[in-house]
């Protein structure tokens, strides 16, 4: 109902609409919904097909440009038919003449155009089947035709396949709910590490009440390493799935911190419309040695600029960040994570404790400050015993020292259950898990004055053995202060457990799809921001050895690729990566086509490298060009090489 008065609505949009296609459940590049949709318990009928169009349809724009139509259901406007004589007969009965008739009208400016809301069911090729015709022959041929008449046909649908619209609209259909109205949710821990530390504690404890609190909403699944898994037991959770696998579309993917590498961002843009960036400790972006180190400026901004939400772990977080990219669109949830003691007390139970010695805390990094102040200290208080968490150095005799990475859960709650008191010196945090953790214990602290340190603080009511400095004049006289007291102690807490902290999250979560005018756009701005990081990337990743001249290094045009970054991009683009990097051209239809299918096929992307790098046209080009990291093959051969079809068609 409505399908052809919205046709003619959006024909009359523009004088140069000569075309206009409803969408479908089956019309090649004007599908929509994408198939299959059995993972939503529903079968494929025209009811249902309409259904799942009918849900997601207002998602869309009301039209969008594309490089042909498809004939089973086409309006055409009478100047395109008055000036171009119709249908052209020499196709037979049927298969391209319709991209015949729109190509002849796109040579002087008619576009089609795709009325994304407006809907026909297509059962497909059904006219055929009363025929005696030889379809794939008859398709065949009839594309031969089309080529000759309009080479630039399959050059422009392949344009339109690999573009940020159509990329954008095949990741709607993660917004399918499931039978039970439930939606698939990913959790990408690929940043996540076999250590204990207070990331992955967030990261544990945030799962567990996640996996009770919203099992009736979504579908959960750990995008991560399975060893990684089963060393934090995320394995023996209810109802969760651990892949490593990228190939599933889901309905929203949330990383567990904040991306350091391309592949992260690769890999949230691939797998959901809606993503969701927890930015656990912005640090990166203001210690020199950090940000110089990592690419955080280029690949934040992206975040800012292209996530539908962003999570912080205090406001003092969420301030810095904005501060840094005050232009943001995404919405946010800064809370401060959970400072209910009870919360953190669990691990200290089955503990002795004792006053063996002060703990001062940190790790390797210069803005933890722990080895320095535990030198400091411990040459101005030689009869203690200290034992610091930092960097390897030659300390004063009373100091062991212990490197943080190295210890397991245990270990660490056990120091700090035997230390008389316990230092964090830090000058830059997000949050303050040994804070919590000495907290709970009941350990006097001596904590630097910091933002993320007076945000807990804060929570607390009648806070007792709790000291502050801010420098080191303040240091000598408040461990002093400290070793005076037995313990901390509080009157009453008003701060967040695990589970109100998750009941938040998930409500932040459910509110990104409310307002459904912003998911495309942001898919969209998103993967043309990400095409254009990868392409950065690529041409970062070519170095010319420096024992060539720049005029040597140009006729041979030295290249030097990145597997990571080749492996990361679609099926198209990597085929065109490879044509013009090793062969020093645009792929043919011919050649790109072939390609394509032999991945679709199952040949690996390695094995696809080393066809091109092992045919004779990159052997005489004499072109300089290698690829890092290309996995080894079991054997020295050359892979086989496939015969060429000396014929191939486009797939409708």
């Amino acid at each position: 109902e409505g399908t052809l008065a919205e046709l003619i609505a959006v024909a009359d949009i523009d004088d140069q609409f000569g075309f206009v296609c409803p969408r479908s459940n089956n019309a090649s590049i004007g599908t929509f919904p994408r198939p299959p949709h059995a993972r939503a318990g529903k079968s494929i009928t025209p009811s249902s097909t309409y259904e799942l169009w009918k849900d997601l349809k207002d998602l869309l724009p009301r039209y969008i440009y594309a490089p042909t139509a498809i004939g089973f259901y086409m309006l055409i406007k009478s100047v395109i038919l008055r000036n171009f004589n119709g249908l052209d007969e020499r196709y037979g009965v049927g298969y391209e003449e319709e991209n015949d008739l729109v190509m002849r009208g796109g040579k002087v400016g008619f576009r089609a155009v795709f009325a994304n809301h407006a809907f026909a069911y297509h059962a497909g090729s059904a006219s055929f089947t009363l025929t005696d015709i030889q379809l794939q022959s008859h398709k065949s041929a009839n594309l031969e035709k089309l080529n000759e008449l309009h080479p630039e046909f399959i050059p422009d649908v392949n344009k339109f396949e690999i573009s940020a619209e159509h990329r954008s609209e095949l990741l709607l259909k993660g917004l399918i709910r499931d039978s039970a109205g439930a939606l698939d949710i990913a959790f990408v821990l690929l940043s996540m590490s076999q250590a204990h530390n207070g990331t992955n504690e967030f990261v544990v404890n945030i799962l567990r009440r996640f996996c009770i609190i919203a099992k009736d909403r979504y579908n959960i699944t750990l995008v991560c390493d399975p060893e990684t898994a089963k060393f934090h037991e995320l394995d023996k959770l209810a109802g969760v799935r651990v892949t490593s696998a990228f190939d599933q579309i889901y309905a929203i993917a949330f990383s567990f911190g904040q991306p350091y590498e391309l592949h992260i961002i690769n890999v949230m843009e691939r797998i959901a419309p809606i993503v969701v960036y927890s930015m656990l400790d912005v640090i990166s972006l203001d210690c020199a040695p950090l940000r110089y180190s990592q690419n955080v400026e280029e690949f934040w901004n992206y975040v800012s600029d292209t996530a539908n939400g962003l999570v912080f772990i205090s406001q003092f977080s969420r301030e810095t960040f904005v501060r840094r990219f005050p232009a943001t669109s995404a919405d946010s949830y800064a809370r401060l994570l959970s400072t209910q003691t009870q919360c953190y007390s669990d691990r200290c139970k089955e503990l002795k404790t004792g006053e063996r010695h002060v703990l001062v805390a940190g790790n390797h990094f210069a803005h933890k400050d722990s080895s320095r102040v535990g030198k400091v200290l411990a040459n101005t208080f030689p009869s203690l015993s200290f034992l610091v968490f930092g960097e390897q150095d030659i300390y004063p005799p009373n100091v062991q020292l212990l490197r943080s990475g190295s210890l397991s859960d245990a270990q660490m709650v056990q120091a700090i259950c035997d230390s008389s008191a316990v230092i964090l010196p830090s000058f830059y945090e997000g949050f303050g898990f040994t804070f919590m953790h000495a907290l709970a214990a009941g350990k006097p602290i001596v904590a630097r004055d910091i933002p993320a340190t007076r945000e807990i603080i804060g929570t607390f009511e009648g806070l007792t053995g709790v000291y502050l400095f801010s420098d080191d004049r303040e240091l000598e006289s408040a461990l002093a202060a400290c070793l005076n007291v037995r313990n901390s102690s509080f009157s009453r807490e008003f701060g967040d457990n695990w589970s109100t902290w998750t009941e938040h999250l998930v409500d932040f979560l459910d509110g990104l799809m409310v307002d459904r005018t912003k998911i495309y756009p942001t898919i969209l701005k998103r993967i043309k921001r990400g095409d254009a990081l990868r392409a950065n990337a690529i041409l970062a990743s070519r170095t010319v050895p420096s024992e060539v001249s720049p005029v040597q290094a140009a006729l041979n045009e030295a290249v030097v690729l990145s597997w990571r970054d080749l492996e990361e991009l679609p099926t198209e683009q990597f085929v065109d990566c490879l044509y013009e990097n090793i062969l020093g051209r645009q792929a043919d239809t011919d050649g790109r086509i072939y390609h394509i299918d032999l991945a679709g096929a199952g040949m690996s992307r390695a094995d696809i490298v080393r066809l091109l790098l092992t045919s004779e046209e990159f052997k005489d080009s004499r072109r300089n060009t290698r690829v890092v990291g290309l996995p080894e093959i079991m054997d020295a051969s050359e892979p086989e090489r496939p015969q060429k079809p000396t014929r191939r068609w486009f797939r409708k």
